[in-house]
Parts: structure tokens; sequence; C-alpha cells
């Protein structure tokens, strides 16, 4: 089991990662010399083919999060878009039909991030990831542990959210000045 460059190459004792990828007994077994068996050789391969299955998994499960994450932020640009262009800052120069009407459309902007927040709550409960060291964690824990966030999709929809409710404030000020 005496790779002279491995470690250098992949930053771990070979008898480290094949503990890791497999198991301890098998990397036990490599790292003593001991002859495989049959038996022992049949076992690793169907390990192997397990770390394999999982590993595909993974990547497609990668995969959908990308996907999902440029929907998301697609759906939450346009939002945001929408709520520049309704520039609710000029409210008093508004009728109070024009007030409802910007009302309605900013409760329409609410349900739809409120929608994507939702969806993305309900994806992040349902996908767990199994890192065997590490045991099963969120797929969020494991991707966003170095931002300031592990949910960066719902904290832009509270964000938004929050501008929506504050431009809503402001609808409500100027309707009730003018009844």
């Amino acid at each position: 089991m005496s790779v002279s460059h491995y470690e250098e190459m992949y930053g771990e004792a070979l008898a480290e990662n094949v503990s890791k990828e497999l198991n301890p007994e098998i990397a036990a077994v490599l790292e003593n010399d001991t002859p495989l068996t049959q038996e022992l050789c049949q076992y690793a391969s169907a390990l192997a083919h397990e770390a394999q299955t999982q590993r595909e998994q993974f990547k497609e499960t990668i995969i959908n999060e990308t996907q999902s994450l440029e929907i998301a932020e697609e759906e939450l640009h346009a939002i945001e878009s929408a709520l520049e262009e309704m520039n609710v800052r000029i409210l008093s120069e508004q009728s109070y039909i024009e007030l409802e009407r910007v009302w309605e459309q900013l409760d329409e902007l609410q349900d739809r991030t409120e929608a994507i927040s939702k969806e993305r709550q309900e994806r992040v409960h349902a996908i767990v990831v199994d890192m065997r060291s590490n045991g099963p964690i969120t797929l969020q824990t494991y991707l966003y542990q170095p931002l300031s966030t592990s949910f960066p999709v719902l904290a832009e929809c509270t964000d938004t959210l929050r501008k929506i409710l504050m431009a809503k404030s402001s609808v409500i000020d100027s309707l009730t000045r003018r009844v």
C-alpha cells in the first residue's frame, strides 16, 4: 500500500482515504499488507460502487441546487425590478385609485416572494446529505457554511419582503392621509 506520491498529490494518506471512502477495516488490511481474499475484494468492490453511486447522486443534487438558485435569483431579481419600477416614493402625486393599484401590485410581489420562500424552505428540509465522516447534515450547511448565512435564498427573500412591507407602509400612510 506504499504509494510515495499519493499523500503529496491528494493531501492525505492512502489508508486515511480508504478508511473514509470504504471503511477502516479494509484500510487496515491494505495498510498491513495482508493478502486480499476474494470475499474482501468483492466487499471492497461493493463499497466502491456504493461510493460511486453516492457521488453521482450528490452531483445530481448539486446540479439541482444550482438550477434552483438560478431560478430563485431570476424570480427575486424580477420582483426587485418591479418594486423599483413602481417608484413608490412619489405616492403623494398619485390618486386614491392609483394607490389602490400600487397596493395590489405590492400584494402580488409579496405573494410571489413568499412563494419563493416557501418553496425554498421545503427544499431545505427535504435535502440532507450524508458526508460519512461528518454524518448527515443539510445541504445548505455543507455548501454555504463559509457565507454569512447558510440560507442565502431565504435571506434574500426576507430582505425583499422587508422592502415590500416598507413600500406597503408608505402606501398606507398615503392612503390614510387622503381619507
